[in-house]
This record gives structure tokens, sequence and C-alpha cells, in this order.
């Protein structure tokens, strides 16, 4: 069906998605920065922040405004992100201290050249949609993050050191590189999530599901640590963690089925799992089963 609905699109359509697809994620990065210097009481970047949203949100109307009725049918998804972005943007308008005309504030844009793409660390953040966002070296250390999404994100190198994410959604995120030191995730999606070479240490995940998740080690070597990790009622079918050496891991009450890559174990304790292809708690294994099939 997807298909005979390309089919139909005018030519034009294509070149207008692919916009308004700019457009919109560029406002839905400046929203979270939005909410992140709210929450550093940084006026200049609350301001900055709000004027690029605006900014992208008013393209993105005009560009929505111009298409003929064949296409705003064709592209109803597109409309819709559109009208939830705007929605969440406008939540956080109404707290900007100062509205600033674009050539205002070029002034304040010099000041925040240097500073990281996102430096969320230290915040909370709550049922922020960032799916398909490239956020790569973001910081979210010590941050609280409660039902946001970053569904097939690009966070490759960001910090989640010390965060606490619930009921968050990063299926099929690439976190190449990442660093989740003394993080906790509790009811969380990393479903087919790219996690190699990420530092693992003293981690904790519970009811989370990481199935398909590739968490080999690749290029990093002894860098990508995972000592101390702690996996609780988590699906870890078709997990794979080739080149990992995992010291003092603590896995209960999970669903193991399939998982593969063969590391290093040491120090692990291992109760519960479940070695069943459904996950149904049919065939609950000891910890030496479950190493003896960890290959």
């Amino acid at each position: 069906m997807s298909v005979v609905r390309w089919l139909i699109v005018p030519a034009m359509g294509v070149k207008e998605l692919i916009e308004i697809r700019k457009l919109i994620n560029q406002a839905r990065r400046d929203t979270l920065a939005m909410f992140v210097a709210m929450q550093r009481e940084d006026q200049d970047r609350v301001v900055l922040a709000a004027t690029r949203a605006r900014v992208a949100l008013a393209a993105a109307d005009r560009t929505v405004q111009a298409w003929d009725s064949q296409i705003a049918i064709t592209m109803s998804s597109v409309i819709a992100l559109l009208r939830s972005t705007r929605a969440l943007a406008q939540s956080g308008f109404s707290h900007v201290p100062t509205e600033k005309s674009v050539s205002e504030a070029y002034w304040l844009l010099a000041r925040v050249m240097s500073a990281p793409i996102v430096d969320a660390s230290r915040t909370e953040l709550v049922e922020l949609d960032l799916d398909d966002l490239d956020l790569a070296g973001a910081s979210f250390g010590s941050a609280r993050l409660t039902r946001c999404r970053m569904v097939a994100s690009t966070l490759t190198q960001a910090c989640f050191a010390d965060a606490a994410l619930d009921t968050c959604d990063l299926a099929r995120a690439n976190l190449e590189r990442t660093t989740w030191l003394a993080t906790r995730a509790v009811s969380s999606r990393f479903a087919g999530a790219m996690m190699t070479d990420t530092v693992l240490d003293r981690a904790s995940f519970l009811d989370c599901d990481l199935r398909g998740a590739d968490l080999s080690v690749v290029k990093c070597g002894p860098f990508a640590s995972a000592a101390r990790v702690e996996l609780i009622d988590c699906d870890l079918r078709e997990t794979s963690w080739r080149g990992r050496v995992l010291r003092g891991l603590r896995m209960e009450g999970c669903k193991v089925y399939g998982m593969r890559g063969a590391p290093v174990l040491e120090g692990v304790e291992i109760e519960r799992c479940d070695l069943s292809s459904k996950g149904d708690g049919s065939q609950i294994a000891s910890g030496q089963e479950v190493s003896s099939k960890w290959g």
C-alpha cells in the first residue's frame, strides 16, 4: 500500500517532503534546547532557541500552505507531526522572557556558538518527542528523562552517565560509543538499537526491552567496559555481545533466547532466566545453562 501511495504523489511532493522534514526536525531540536535553557535559567539561550523554533515552524507552515490538496492528503502524517511539534513548542513560548526578531537574535548566536550541540545534563525532560533527530555528542548526564522518545535517533558518543530513564523509547537508535556509567533505565525500549562500544559500568536496566540490540565491542576494546552491569526482567533475545567482558554481571528474570557473541563472563550472577524462543517462561534455566548457550 505504501508503494502505491508514493507512485501517485506528484514529483514536487517528494522535494517538499524533504524540505518540511528538515524544518520540523530543526523546530524539535530547538524546542528541546529551549526547555533545557529554561531549567538552567539561561535567558539568552531560551530566547535564541525559541526564536529559531518560531522561524522553523513559520517556514514549515508556509510550505504546507503552498501544497495543493493532493499533496496535503498524501502527507497527512507529516502535517500531524508538524501540529504536535507546534503544540509542544507553544507550551514553552509562553515562558520566553523577551521576544526578539530574527535579526536581533544573531548577537545571541555568537554567545553560544561554542556550546555543545545539546547539553541537557542535570535537567528533567518529560514527554519530549526526539524521534529521528541527530543528537550526536549530546549530554544527558545526571538528567531525568520520563516518557521521552528517541526512536531511530542518532546519539553517537552521547553521554547518559548517572542519568535516569523511565518509560523512554530508544528503539533502533544509533547509540554507538555512548556512555551509560551508573545509568538507571526502567521500563524503557532499546530494541534494535546499535549499542556497540558503549561504556556500561554499573548501569542498571530494569524491565527494559533490548531485543535485537547490538552491544558488541568493535573498535574500543577495553575502553568499552561493562563491569557490574545489572539486567533485571529484561528482554535480551537476539542481542549480540561479541567482544564483551562482563565482570560482576547480575542478570535475573530475563528472556535470553538467541543471545550471541560469547562474552567473557567473570563473577557473574544469573538467575531465573528464560531460554524459550517465545519468552513465555516455559524454559527457565540455571545460570550455568544460560552461560553455556550464550554463543
